[in-house]
């Protein structure tokens, strides 16, 4: 049992860093974090928001591969592996707070202070974030599919900020990073905003809770698909703030508007009934065929007990009798020895 837990929050606290830390490495290697700049006030805001994500993202991955090794889950050992991902994901709050000493913010602002809070903020948002997730598969599906397309817009709006900020080998602006969950090109501007996270939010609520409902999950977690992916997006944003300008209200908006269109559409889909199948009418039922009488048994009826046979009062030997008696008196001169006599007169005719 003890080796059970210390495999599991091992593997929850060991997931956590390496989430935290793999995840501020790509950020830092795209530019998309970037500390050593001067900052206006909504610039640095979007860097708050990417670092509050970045720090929950590492709870829910610690506490998802801590929960795949428990033998027996259980919301308290759930609780237990999500704990272990917060201690590991807090290796976020040195890793932004210590660079982000380089940064050249609007005072009164204490740029560590200020992204050390944000990574803090994200790592307890994670710990709710990791029990919905643990405690319902569409809840996971949702925030696994929103991470995807956030990182994937992120890489690509990084890789094509590269390209327009270095077109010829060298520096031609500033890089002052991308925004959570933005499509960044200077063609689109900011027209790309809203429809981007609308409609992801939109394709993640459909996509999720029409699966969820194939698989005959509860109706609370299949309305909840719509909900957990944009919700911490959205959380993020809700740290930091809308900011000053366009450059950051835009996805602020964007991003409670993407919650509100997800919960709509998984919603719909949870309380939708299913068709009902047509049912063809049903052949009659054939009349079932009388049973045949059941035949009388001939039953032989033995003979009253107790009570004999009465004989007849004329038998064959009695007849026999009387026509010889009625024979011995006869004229045709034959003798009477040669008449045959009766058995039984025979002894008392020779006795005589």
């Amino acid at each position: 049992m003890v080796r059970t837990w210390v495999r599991a929050l091992g593997a929850a606290l060991a997931a956590a860093v390496v989430g935290g830390a793999g995840q501020l490495g790509i950020a830092y290697g795209l530019g998309i974090l970037r500390w050593d700049q001067r900052f206006p006030a909504d610039v640095w805001k979007a860097h708050l928001v990417w670092v509050a994500w970045i720090g929950a993202l590492a709870v829910v991955a610690g506490a998802v591969a801590g929960a795949r090794t428990l033998p027996r889950p259980t919301f308290g050992s759930w609780l237990a592996v999500s704990l272990a991902g917060m201690v590991g994901a807090a290796v976020t709050v040195p890793l932004v707070a210590l660079p982000a000493r380089a940064a050249q913010v609007p005072p009164p602002l204490d740029p560590a202070l200020n992204a050390g809070l944000a990574a803090s903020i994200g790592v307890l948002v994670g710990l709710f974030a990791a029990l919905a997730v643990l405690c319902a598969r569409p809840v996971a599906g949702s925030v696994l599919v929103t991470t995807l397309w956030v990182w994937a817009v992120g890489i690509v709006s990084a890789v094509a900020r590269v390209g327009e900020t270095f077109p010829r080998g060298r520096a031609t602006g500033p890089a002052f990073g991308e925004r959570l969950g933005v499509l960044e090109f200077s063609a689109l501007g900011e027209r790309a905003v809203l429809p981007v996270m609308v409609v992801m939010a939109l394709l993640t609520g459909v996509l999720i809770g029409a699966y969820a409902r194939w698989l005959g999950e509860h109706p609370v977690a299949v309305a909840a698909s719509g909900l957990a992916g944009p919700a911490l997006v959205a959380a993020a944003y809700l740290f930091a703030g809308p900011g000053s300008g366009a450059t950051q209200r835009d996805p602020y908006l964007a991003s409670l508007i993407a919650v509100a269109a997800g919960v709509a559409v998984s919603v719909l889909i949870a309380v939708l009934r299913r068709p009902r199948p047509e049912t063809m009418p049903a052949a009659p039922e054939p009349t079932p065929k009388p049973a045949p009488a059941p035949k009388a048994e001939v039953t032989a009826t033995a003979p009253p007990q107790g009570r004999a046979a009465v004989p007849s009062p004329r038998g064959r030997h009695d007849d026999d009798y009387v026509s010889w008696v009625s024979q011995l008196g006869d004229d045709d001169g034959q003798p009477t020895e040669d008449l045959p006599a009766p058995r039984g007169r025979r002894r008392s005719t020779a006795a005589s």
